[in-house]
């Protein structure tokens, strides 16, 4: 069975592959039985192709429409899995940079810290010296203010003398081969006491008294053959400095 269309004959094969012939193609019969229109005489029917032709473009765009909606779709899912990617790749940035730098910011407060108190207590160290060192400074200005109030006592009252003569000879038990010695200043007034001295102190019958120019304002010293008693202002003061952690100066 053979059908023609004038110059050239439609071909409608699965799925939706449509060609042309022309009439000098051959068509033999296992061709024509593949062909789903084997059955009919496409010549009878002119608009039987027209519409088979419609129906099968529509179902193309139909399916590459679908594609293409299949493909947005894919694209879509696609977009929101780079997003949420992304947004756990920030978050997950964010929460160990904002880790990483807590733990920054606390090792770095904790040697602040650490720093602060090796600083305070380098103060308090240098804060007890400084006290300890004023003090000692206090100690020995305060001596020395003693010292020079005092000796301006005995240039103004020089019979205070005999007191430091006398507090002398009370502290040596030997009484014989005595020997005052006092800065030339002194000698005089030394002199002129030398009787009541002698009846202040018991047993003490006889005293030399010499000038000594090593010797300056508040000094005194008082000598016996085995003891020495040195009276001196300075001297005293110097003991009184020492028992109060002060260094007396030479």
């Amino acid at each position: 069975m053979s059908s023609v269309v004038k110059r050239s004959k439609l071909i409608i094969e699965t799925p939706y592959k449509i060609s042309f012939t022309k009439d000098n193609d051959n068509l033999n019969e296992k061709n024509i039985k593949n062909n789903i229109f084997a059955d009919h005489e496409i010549g009878n029917n002119k608009y039987y192709g027209e519409r088979l032709i419609n129906e099968s473009y529509m179902r193309a765009q139909q399916i590459i429409k679908d594609a293409e909606d299949q493909k947005e779709l894919i694209m879509q899912d696609y977009q929101k899995e780079i997003e949420l990617a992304k947004k756990r790749g920030y978050e997950e940035g964010i929460n160990l940079g904002t880790q990483k730098g807590f733990e920054a910011g606390i090792e770095k407060c904790r040697h602040i810290i650490d720093e602060a108190v090796k600083v305070k207590s380098e103060c308090i160290l240098k804060k007890q010296n400084i006290i300890q060192e004023s003090e000692k400074d206090i100690i020995r200005l305060s001596v020395k203010i003693v010292e020079k109030v005092l000796n301006e006592i005995l240039d103004s009252h020089q019979e205070y003398v005999v007191n430091l003569v006398l507090a002398g000879l009370k502290k040596i038990s030997e009484k014989k081969d005595i020997i005052i010695r006092c800065p030339d200043k002194y000698y005089k007034t030394i002199k002129d006491q030398k009787e009541n001295i002698l009846k202040e102190i018991d047993g003490l019958y006889d005293i030399d008294i010499i000038k000594d120019p090593s010797l300056t304002t508040g000094e005194c010293i008082i000598v016996s053959p085995t003891e020495k008693a040195d009276v001196s202002i300075k001297r005293q003061l110097d003991i009184i400095l020492k028992s109060l952690g002060g260094q007396s100066d030479k």
